[in-house]
């Protein structure tokens, strides 16, 4: 490798943003004062990098992933009177991922996620375990 060449240990960066609406409608209840409607929205949005890990699973190849995330909930759905208390809230975390498509038809990688979640009026921890079709 000359001087002015470097390998890049970052493979992937990847930025999302998505919005969703909810309506929840309660058809049937044992009271009819738990019988309502409602609607609430969440918009969510993540940067993700990844590279290639030392650490071989199985005997194949791992990589590394480290990911930022902020959730935002617009509205009064915060609101402590009506809400859960909050309105938004950051994601940081990490996690480990094994890809080999070759291993299940249809699902590129399994990886292992956590994350400490922070924000005003709410801290707490996730982890969690997802596939990549």
């Amino acid at each position: 490798m000359t001087p002015w060449e470097s390998r890049l240990w970052v493979r992937s960066l990847e930025a999302n943003i998505r919005y969703d609406h909810f309506y929840a409608r309660n058809f049937d209840a044992s009271d009819s004062v738990l019988e309502t409607t409602d609607d609430f929205s969440v918009l969510t949005s993540e940067a993700e990098v990844s590279g290639p890990a030392p650490l071989k699973l199985f005997g194949r190849g791992t990589r590394w992933i480290a990911f930022i995330g902020n959730t935002y909930l617009p509205g009064d759905q915060g609101d402590s009177q009506s809400g859960i208390g909050f309105d938004n809230f950051f994601e940081v975390g990490g996690g480990v991922a094994l890809i080999d498509p070759s291993v299940v038809d249809g699902i590129v990688g399994l990886s292992l996620r956590a994350s400490l979640i922070i924000g005003q009026d709410v801290t707490g921890w996730s982890a969690g375990l997802a596939l990549e079709f």
